[in-house]
């Protein structure tokens, strides 16, 4: 399905030098234990620590000490071994480069003109750096023999921020070419010209990464280029990559940041970017069943890395892992090794999800940067960088959708047009604030060509730079005439049949903070109230507490319009849902979608195991993951400690029955083939799976 070799490596090891080349008895040992433990894919490096080439590169300054020949050595021992060699590299840090020609080094936003020992090393793309990378990129192929280069480091942002844009010489008068405007030197979100820059800022940095993998193919067909670090979860603008799609001659990776189970979410976004021409990655540091990280830990337990690696098979994507030593984890990678092979033939293809989730760049980057951004309870702790928010409501809609076996595909900002939105059944937009004319008008053309829209919260409010629009794009769809200043957690009032039949009480809560709005067209399938209370004031104090004001609106709406029809929920269901799972949003959600939708399989499944359906040539697949409930919540970077965190002990679950339309020859499944049984019923089976540990892969031909 994918020719290049590392495309298909059931996972991937990083294990590189630190500060000098490994001697050919050291890798000659290494080689031998990876042989051994069944990997098919490892990264080196051609450069030590510090981004210094230990090979006489002819375009990049190289240290005394390097030597070329141990390096064709050692592709062509690897080869022997039939293990994929890829050389990790770290984008725009150059430190010898940068000594030679300071002029070349980033210049920073906010800057005051000092360096420090990280930042000193790092240079411009723009500058004459950009070509001598992509030769760089050439020779290392070419004349040395690796399979690839694994990029670290694709973003612009720091730990301090200071990195999040250059405006050096280079950057400037590029800017001023191409806008004819000058360069912002300071960060400030309340100056719209300052976001202007970041949006030029993100495309720029995109059409390099795209120039630098043609450049490779066009040079080194048989090489593959991967790019690491888009988007990783938790980022904001100062990460400078656009969460848009743009088809690269490259493979998107990314780095896992929280709980295992959202790598579900990060690949869908990887593959929506890059389209389902190439496999996605996430990676992981090794990770230990004592301890969140295990550097020089012999032998980790791999019940964590397996947990990511089936977790990213679910998703159609591989899981890579890096060690802070080689030797010492032989028998864990032979663990991973036996269970991870079976499966590697059967993940990714092309995603059959009725649904469409749409997953929003500017509003993650604008909706919370303003200092009059509405907060609607939201604990943002830095408005000018936050994303939270945003991340949290999409996380929560994705695992709610997934909880009710709705399989769902990522849409961009850059997607919401008809020839993306028109492969649908439905499209969830969770409180998708900042949105383009063009983007709601294909929106409103997809529910009158018959498709089905949910949008939540404030979606629409804001322009994709951030500003507050006076009516939302889509109020006159909804027929929407007020919208509540005040957010609040209403009690709503269920008017409709469909609500009222699905075992929810005719007054209730769901997730999610909402404003109250009120429509003079639209189909009111449940009311509003907001209680408003004042200063609370106990009875235990000997005063009364104020009398209470209600204020009544609509929570949720309906409208049909051509073929199809849109809701409206005034609830932002998703970011509650992602730190506290509960089964009536669960019941509203699929009261008002799953009717409409023509899913590619039926289970019984409990919420917590997640179901995904892929089209391979002739066979469909299906991925069954079982999560941990208690690792469905969604602590964020602000909250936890940010090593991710594992459950070891998954609690097995079944008997499991899943309903698959059409007609099949056969069906099997790679792992615990006894556990499976089948009954043909007309024109569809039931497949039953006896017990689910941890992942299953049940294939269809």
């Amino acid at each position: 399905m994918y020719a290049h070799p590392y495309r298909t490596a059931p996972f991937r090891v990083e294990y590189r030098p630190f500060d000098r080349l490994h001697t050919r008895e050291e890798l000659t040992e290494m080689l031998d234990m990876l042989r051994d433990a069944g990997v098919r894919a490892w990264w080196y490096s051609v450069s030590a620590k510090g981004s210094f080439p230990l090979f006489q590169s002819k375009y990049l300054p190289y240290r005394d000490d390097a030597d070329i020949d141990t390096y064709r050595w050692l592709v062509t021992e690897a080869h022997k071994r039939n293990i994929v060699l890829m050389s990790w590299e770290y984008l725009n840090c150059a430190s010898m480069l940068a000594q030679r020609h300071p002029e070349w080094r980033f210049q920073f936003l906010d800057w005051d003109g000092t360096y420090n020992t990280r930042d000193e090393h790092f240079v411009c793309y723009n500058s004459p750096y950009g070509e001598l990378l992509k030769q760089f990129c050439v020779e290392v192929t070419q004349e040395i023999g690796f399979d690839g280069l694994w990029f670290d480091g694709v973003y612009l942002f720091s730990d301090s921020n200071r990195r999040i844009a250059c405006c050096c010489d280079f950057c400037a008068a590029k800017y001023r070419s191409e806008t004819g405007r000058n360069i912002p030197r300071r960060v400030n979100h309340t100056d719209i010209e300052f976001r202007r820059f970041l949006h030029w800022r993100g495309n720029d940095f995109a059409r390099y990464w795209r120039s630098l993998g043609e450049y490779v193919h066009q040079h080194a067909p048989e090489a593959l280029i991967v790019l690491n670090q888009f988007n990783r979860l938790r980022t904001d603008w100062s990460s400078g990559n656009h969460l848009h799609r743009m088809p690269m001659p490259a493979m998107i990776a990314s780095e896992l940041d929280c709980l295992p189970h959202q790598s579900l979410l990060q690949h869908q976004i990887l593959r929506a970017m890059n389209g389902d021409d190439q496999p996605t990655e996430i990676w992981l540091t090794g990770v230990d069943g004592t301890h969140p990280q295990c550097p020089d830990r012999p032998n980790p337990d791999p019940a964590g890395m397996l947990f990511h690696a089936h977790a990213s098979a679910t998703s159609g994507g591989f899981a890579s892992f890096g060690f802070g030593s080689l030797l010492d984890v032989k028998t864990t990678l032979k663990t991973m090794s036996r269970a991870l092979d079976p499966i590697a033939p059967y993940v990714g293809g092309r995603p059959i999800a009725p649904a469409g989730l749409v997953v929003s760049d500017a509003t993650k980057d604008f909706a919370y940067s303003m200092p009059e951004s509405p907060q609607d309870g939201f604990k943002v702790q830095n408005a000018a960088v936050s994303s939270n928010p945003v991340w949290k409501s999409t996380f929560g809609m994705h695992n709610l959708l997934s909880s009710l076996h709705i399989p769902s595909s990522v849409l961009l900002d850059n997607m919401l047009t008809e020839e993306f939105l028109g492969t649908f059944q439905a499209v969830v937009l969770p409180d998708v604030q900042c949105m383009s004319e063009e983007s709601a008008a294909a929106l409103i053309r997809f529910v009158e060509n018959g498709g089905a829209l949910v949008a939540m919260g404030l979606t629409g409010t804001r322009t994709v730079l951030g500003e507050p629009r006076d009516t939302g794009l889509l109020d006159d769809l909804f027929g929407i005439t007020w919208r509540d200043e005040e957010s609040c957690r209403p009690v709503m009032n269920l008017v409709s049949d469909e609500l009222l039949r699905a075992d929810l009480p005719d007054r209730c809560m769901i997730s999610g903070p909402a404003r109250l709005v009120r429509t003079n067209g639209a189909e009111v399938l449940a009311g509003g109230i907001r209680y408003n209370t004042g200063s609370r004031v106990y009875a235990s104090q000997g005063i009364a507490p104020r009398q209470t004001e209600e204020v009544v609106g609509e929570t949720i709406l309906r409208v049909r319009r051509g073929k199809g029809q849109a809701i409206y929920i005034a609830q932002n269901i998703g970011h509650d849902y992602a730190i506290n799972p509960n089964r009536r949003s669960r019941i509203v959600i699929d009261a008002l979608i799953t009717p409409v939708l023509n899913l590619p399989f039926t289970t019984d499944a409990p919420p917590n195991v997640f179901v995904t359906s892929w089209r391979q040539e002739n066979r469909v697949v299906l991925h069954v993951l079982n999560v941990p409930s208690a690792i469905l919540t969604m602590p964020f970077w602000s909250d936890v400690n940010p090593s991710p965190i594992f459950v070891e002990d998954v609690t097995p679950t079944g008997p499991i029955h899943i309903t698959l339309p059409g007609s099949w020859k056969t069906v099997t499944t790679p792992v615990h083939p006894g556990r499976l049984h089948l009954a043909i019923h007309g024109d569809c089976c039931e497949i039953t799976l006896d017990r689910l540990d941890v992942h299953a892969v049940i294939v269809a031909e």
